[in-house]
């Protein structure tokens, strides 16, 4: 498995161990590539009857003889257990090899069932350290490795010491072929599945990363938002459902806060604050990142909490908003697209890209300021967002040619 690494063997005292006869125990420290472990030989010196150079006893006396033949016994038995585990091609960690030496049997650990305790340890965190939606896409991912091995390997599973590049770029190839995904959707998954042999490397179940040439490059997306004039026709059109008209005027919270719907979802009044005289802010966490949101609160967002302050689904829960079912999404945007004439594509994040885009960096808001009120860890992130609107080119152009006709007139009066 790792025919080439750094091997030693060193023989050491641990004085803070010393018995009450002030003698200290010796122990035996086993570096490979870097990485110790030690065993203890359950045998004590006189610290000064060891040679700190020698790293062994001192003198020729009988006793001092047994002792060094003891600890050669060791030392040969250590080496003799390496050599098995380059002969029958195991994994050797520093570990690995304590635990042959004490006869606990290494694990062989392989990817789907690493990936398998990866996913149950993240459920378990959920609401803590994971977000549902992050758990999900793990799990999908799960999914698309085994009948990835199942079909390409006819097997159920892989050994972690089996995977070569080939895995990781044949994985990428079927998920765009056999599953349809997209080129960043892929890459994601892979990302993923990278994660996975990256914490198996961490845990020494694993001596080297197979996938160490593989880059993963994103190849840009153009991020879909709604200019005014088409935020304007969703604000004015009247609904006869009930269900649209609410669902509308959540995407419309969103296009003017910038909010996730997963964030408008456990919205609380509580987290709609006075921050400065007279003004009201939203302060809130995202559920994504767990960064802090700061949005200031315009008349249009105002007036939609204000909307819903008597709405018999949120009196008994301090809910801003009513909630909808994920999987209602897409129908009733889809919905709301056709009643109001768009042709996009309509999703609840475009809301969020309005926000970035239409309501704020089209009119001059700094960068930073964007990056703050969407909650991002990156102001990397934030620049996804950043583009040259059309008009944003006719206002500036309009600049320089009133600027040529005003020369002009004060060249020729006449």
């Amino acid at each position: 498995m790792n025919t080439y690494h750094t091997f030693s063997l060193l023989f050491f005292l641990r004085k803070e161990r010393s018995n009450t006869d002030g003698k200290a125990p010796i122990f035996l420290r086993i570096t490979i590539n870097g990485k110790r472990a030690e065993i203890a030989t359950k045998r004590y010196i006189d610290s000064k009857k060891w040679d700190k150079k020698a790293n062994k006893p001192k003198g020729s006396n009988l006793e001092a003889k047994k002792l060094i033949a003891y600890l050669d016994t060791i030392q040969n038995k250590m080496y003799d257990h390496h050599r098995e585990m380059i002969d029958h091609n195991e994994f050797i960690t520093a570990q690995n090899l304590k635990n042959r030496y004490q006869g606990i049997s290494g694990k062989n650990w392989a990817l789907v069932e690493c990936f398998k305790k990866h996913n149950e340890e993240m459920q378990k965190l959920i609401d803590k350290e994971y977000s549902k939606s992050t758990h999900k896409k793990y799990e999908t991912t799960f999914d698309h490795v085994k009948k990835y091995i199942q079909k390409k390997y006819k097997r159920d599973d892989l050994y972690l010491k089996e995977l070569k590049l080939e895995f990781i770029t044949g994985f990428m190839e079927y998920l765009m072929v056999d599953e349809k995904c997209c080129y960043n959707t892929a890459a994601k998954y892979s990302k993923n599945v990278m994660k996975i042999t990256n914490q198996a490397i961490n845990n020494e179940w694993l001596d080297k990363d197979p996938f160490a040439n593989f880059e993963i490059n994103y190849k840009p997306v153009k991020r879909n938002f709604l200019t005014e004039t088409e935020v304007k026709l969703i604000e004015d059109k009247k609904f006869q459902i009930e269900r649209l008209e609410t669902f509308r005027d959540l995407f419309l919270f969103a296009c003017y806060t910038g909010l996730a719907y997963s964030d408008i979802n456990k919205l609380t009044y509580d987290d709609c604050r006075e921050l400065f005289e007279g003004e009201e802010w939203l302060k809130t966490e995202r559920t994504k990142t767990k960064n802090e949101s700061i949005v200031p609160l315009l008349e249009k967002p105002l007036a939609l909490i204000e909307k819903y302050r008597t709405h018999p689904k949120g009196l008994n829960t301090n809910r801003v908003f009513p909630s909808f079912s994920n999987q209602k999404h897409n129908s009733y945007l889809k919905e709301i697209a056709d009643l109001c004439g768009i042709q996009k594509n309509l999703t609840f994040h475009m809301a969020r890209h309005t926000f970035a885009t239409t309501m704020t960096l089209s009119k001059g808001v700094s960068m930073e300021s964007v990056m703050a009120m969407l909650g991002h860890k990156n102001i990397k992130t934030t620049q996804i967002y950043s583009r040259v609107l059309p008009q944003k080119v006719r206002e500036e152009m309009k600049k320089v040619i009133d600027n040529e006709k005003k020369s002009k007139t004060k060249e020729n009066p006449s």
